[in-house]
């Protein structure tokens, strides 16, 4: 197979893997969500937080990937 239609493959491959990343961490953070009570779950919002930043930032380079 040539580079070209290997790299067009891998980059077709990564964009899937990073799909199915963004529904495993939104999951997760729903999953955080219903968990969550109002005192002593300081460390339970952080995990939420990073979880779902990171979700934006997947979701960001598969927007700026289809441009």
């Amino acid at each position: 197979m040539n580079t070209l239609k290997q790299t067009m493959l891998n980059n077709r491959l990564q964009k899937r893997r990073n799909a199915k990343h963004v529904i495993a961490l939104m999951d997760e953070v729903a999953y955080l969500d219903s968990i969550i009570e109002p005192q002593d779950c300081g460390h339970l919002i952080t995990a939420r937080n990073v979880l779902y930043d990171n979700a934006i930032k997947l979701l960001e380079e598969l927007d700026n990937d289809e441009k």
